[in-house]
């Protein structure tokens, strides 16, 4: 019956060949907004961590399939701790072959849902794994100008070219062996609401996971980290800052919010060096015993 309710709903006249997911926790504020940019989509994939508002009422006036996240790839807090572990499930679960995804407070926009609507009905697409470029929104205003531009996320792709995602914070998916990058034209966008507090709490959360996957990390491996991925990263972005305060024009965002990456970026590093820190004393400790 579900198969035969898939199928049903593929046949809607009008409705894009591709499955769509999200993943939600109380998020009646934007799910809708979320939803509605979607709405075109045959399926659409609500992996919930358990509401307890009105999301998950609000996803059943969109249609939407429901499923529920899997406690092995949670906190026992329940936030989640694998973030790929969620979205391979929504992976498994999907319908069609083109597949998509998008956060609870993101939403696509008309542009980019035409644009994946041409590419799934053509003969032959001009790709099959796309980088989905993305702008944010600040108080109703799409924001021309920031240190994080270009910023894109593979966020569409066809489920043959691909194996599953990977690393539990900050996921991706897996190409398969030989398959290429596309790149849509068109931009989603991503709100940017939240007050500071609200963003650096969510960093602070994202640093804990980080820490927590590089918690064996050896000193060279540390060392070469630290100078190739944490200070070159932090480098360059004050430097795309700068170039973007002096030759960008539109709309900005504003600097406390820049920031925030940098910031992110340094704890993690801090982060990383303490439990580096604490296991090298450990071990001498030992030694000396």
């Amino acid at each position: 019956l579900r198969l035969f309710g898939n199928i049903m709903e593929a046949m809607k006249k009008n409705s894009i060949p591709c499955s769509v997911a999200v993943l939600t926790f109380n998020n009646e504020q934007t799910i809708r907004r979320c939803l509605e940019s979607v709405s075109d989509f045959s399926e659409i994939i609500v992996c919930d961590g358990g509401s307890t508002d009105r999301t998950l009422e609000i996803a059943r006036e969109y249609g939407c399939v429901i499923i529920t996240q899997d406690k092995k790839y949670k906190y026992p807090n329940n936030k989640i701790a694998d973030f790929s572990g969620v979205r391979n499930q929504t992976l498994e679960r999907a319908f069609h072959k083109w597949f998509a995804y998008v956060d609870s407070d993101e939403f696509f926009s008309p542009e980019v849902v035409s644009e994946i609507r041409e590419i799934i009905t053509s003969r032959e697409p001009r790709g099959y794994v796309f980088n989905v470029p993305r702008k944010y929104v600040r108080n109703v205003v799409v924001i021309d100008c920031s240190a994080n531009y270009p910023n894109h996320q593979v966020r569409f792709f066809h489920r043959d070219h691909v194996t599953q995602f990977r690393k539990k914070v900050h996921e991706k998916i897996t190409l398969k062996e030989g398959e290429k990058y596309a790149k849509l034209k068109n931009h989603m966008l991503i709100p940017m609401d939240d007050p500071i507090e609200v963003i650096t709490e969510k960093q602070r959360y994202y640093v804990k996971i980080q820490a927590k996957r590089l918690k064996d990390i050896s000193v060279p491996v540390w060392f070469r980290w630290i100078l190739l991925y944490e200070l070159n990263s932090m480098t360059k972005y004050f430097l795309k800052y700068l170039y973007s305060r002096l030759f960008c024009r539109g709309t900005r965002m504003s600097f406390a919010f820049e920031m925030t990456r940098i910031k992110y970026t340094w704890w993690v590093g801090v982060a990383v060096t303490k439990n580096l820190l604490k296991r090298l004393i450990g071990m001498r400790g030992k030694e000396h015993d």
